[in-house]
């Protein structure tokens, strides 16, 4: 007898997603997709003739429940990722919960601050990283980074110059400008420079101003916190593809033929010089990430100019 999603347990699901479609609500336009590898198996059930969905969710330790209120409201052709395994966690409210005292931690333990003056500052990074109109500069792509740092046994790298970076190499992001890395290692050094500290925030200060162009000339420590910074791009399928859509709507203004012309340019730039910096990264996705780059460049339309 042919298994039912609902007797998976929590180790046994590699994605829990969503997807929605432009095609209601004439036809069915919410789905909910189910991938294990461990059972071989793939579900895809229509959210209409399935009610047993949210509770058998209940039993998961950490959904993106935001990615599903939002899936619901959706009348685009998207994907919304709830869950992705045990291993590589998903946005939930606990785990944002988790980060908060994360970065309180890193602050207090290399910062002579007042725990007031600290709480302030993590709020106002967690306000920024939460902006509407952030759909991958988010609080996700900040876990994410943070959870590639975590995995990295190379000896040798400060750590807590990447983690600084990370936090704060994304803290400024608006859609049209080009100066946010420079805006965001500014707001880094005003709001942690006039306190007494452990470290040096001029190596954190450089990776985030730090060009890809220029990777020969970084320190190992920077070459970890771009790879860091660039890993989506060797994930899995799932993962490659609702990065795209997301990083698209943060351009919604841009009209579609400028769009294709500027991200066509900037993943060939990645193909031609490498994706990853050090072996590290390149053994663990360059692969993927080459495969994922290829595909995408596969199905943008050809630009035609016109003279």
């Amino acid at each position: 007898m042919e298994r039912k999603y609902t007797d998976l347990k929590p180790e046994e699901v590699d994605y829990i997603l969503v997807k929605t479609t432009s095609g209601g609500p004439f036809s069915e336009d919410v789905f909910f997709l189910i991938f294990s590898k461990a059972t071989d198996s793939y579900w895809k059930i229509p959210q209409s003739s399935d009610k047993n969905f949210l509770d058998w969710l209940k039993q998961f330790p950490d959904v993106n429940m935001e990615q599903f209120i939002k899936s619901m409201g959706c009348t685009e052709d998207r994907i919304f990722i709830l869950y992705r395994g045990l291993d590589y966690p998903v946005l939930s409210e606990h785990k944002k919960e988790t980060l908060k005292n994360r970065l309180l931690k890193v602050l207090s333990g290399n910062f002579d601050a007042s725990p007031e003056v600290l709480y302030k500052i993590v709020d106002d990074v967690f306000n920024c990283y939460q902006e509407s109109s952030r759909h991958y500069h988010n609080l996700e792509h900040i876990q994410n980074c943070l959870w590639e740092l975590d995995q990295l046994q190379e000896p040798g790298i400060d750590k807590v110059s990447i983690e600084l970076a990370i936090w704060y190499h994304d803290v400024i992001y608006s859609q049209l400008s080009k100066t946010n890395e420079l805006k965001s290692a500014k707001k880094l050094k005003e709001t942690l420079g006039r306190f007494k500290s452990k470290v040096s925030l001029d190596d954190a200060y450089q990776m985030i101003v730090a060009s890809p162009k220029n990777g020969h000339e970084l320190t190992k420590t920077a070459k970890y916190f771009m790879d860091i910074d660039f890993s989506i791009l060797g994930q899995r399928e799932l993962e490659y593809m609702a990065y795209k859509q997301n990083v698209r709507l943060e351009y919604h203004l841009i009209p579609t033929l400028m769009y294709n012309f500027k991200r066509k340019a900037f993943l060939k730039s990645i193909l031609k010089r490498g994706v990853f910096l050090t072996k590290e990264f390149r053994d663990r996705y360059e692969e993927q990430a080459i495969k994922n780059i290829k595909s995408e460049l596969s199905k943008m339309p050809r630009l035609f100019y016109v003279i």
